[in-house]
């Protein structure tokens, strides 16, 4: 399903608040758990320098992480 907001950037200056805010908490990493089919979801983690890897028995999702 297609929604108004996507390609908007609104989910970029969303992402940019929240590792300020971590940051500025003094979180060391955020991280994320991604069905592996959601390639736009994957992308734009990977463009924000989130590093992906598998865990073993979970085959059905992808974890993400961010050193801040």
């Amino acid at each position: 399903m297609d929604d108004a907001w996507q390609g908007s950037g609104v989910a970029g200056l969303l992402m940019t608040s929240l590792e300020d805010t971590a940051r500025e908490h003094g979180f060391k990493t955020m991280e994320g758990i991604v069905l592996p089919h959601n390639s736009k979801m994957l992308k734009f983690a990977q463009k924000r320098g989130f590093k992906s890897h598998l865990v073993a028995g979970e085959d059905d999702t992808i974890h993400i992480e961010l050193k801040l």
